[in-house]
């Protein structure tokens, strides 16, 4: 009789202790589901983006391993020199040296834009992430400062840069197995913003 009960009272304890772990994964699903419609954009605000920076495309779609991708030079000083190979990823060298970086990953497109005012283009890319399960985000790199930012969401929302009249843009959709699934969930211009956890990459939408 005390064996049954002692089964019975592990059985109660085993339960609670599912449905517990079970509140804390949805609070945590609902959480992640909830900051991730919210902190990755700010409104929208002229003075602060102001005049449209040049755009430089080094490419717009992912070479195949045949192809490559034809190195680009950024013709001022420090003169730096990109380099794209396809096992291996983004490669960044000074002219003189001082500095070499290599930045793995799959990438879809890849521009040279200032976006914090400094005078020397930011690196801009797409990046492809996963083997089964593929999603898409997005990835600055300030060359000078040696620093990057990006935007991910794993199977929430999948993010890309895109050029169009002129301006470097990201769009946000909804993560879809297949991308004909998937929608939009906002287009805006990448900025990069003070905040209280250090400068962040973000979306500045208009609506």
């Amino acid at each position: 009789m005390n064996s049954i009960k002692r089964k019975n009272d592990r059985l109660a304890h085993t339960i609670a202790a599912l449905c517990a772990l079970a509140m804390i994964v949805f609070s945590l699903v609902l959480l992640h589901r909830i900051t991730g419609q919210s902190y990755d954009t700010v409104p929208y605000d002229e003075k602060t983006i102001g005049q449209a920076p040049a755009i430089t495309t080094w490419f717009e779609k992912r070479p195949s391993l045949t192809e490559g991708v034809p190195p680009m030079t950024v013709a001022q000083e420090p003169f730096v020199t990109l380099q794209y190979d396809n096992e291996h990823g983004l490669f960044i060298r000074l002219q003189n040296g001082t500095h070499e970086e290599i930045i793995r990953g799959a990438f879809m497109n890849a521009y040279l834009c200032d976006l914090n005012g400094d005078g020397f283009p930011e690196l801009c890319t797409t990046q492809s992430v996963g083997s089964g399960i593929v999603d898409h985000r997005i990835f600055v790199h300030d060359i000078i400062a040696q620093k990057s930012y990006s935007l991910a969401h794993r199977f929430y929302h999948d993010y890309a840069f895109k050029v169009q009249d002129g301006r470097l843009l990201i769009t946000k959709t909804t993560f879809s197995f297949y991308s004909d699934n998937a929608k939009t969930v906002c287009v805006g211009f990448p900025v990069l913003v003070e905040t209280s956890h250090g400068i962040q990459l973000k979306i500045a939408v208009t609506e």
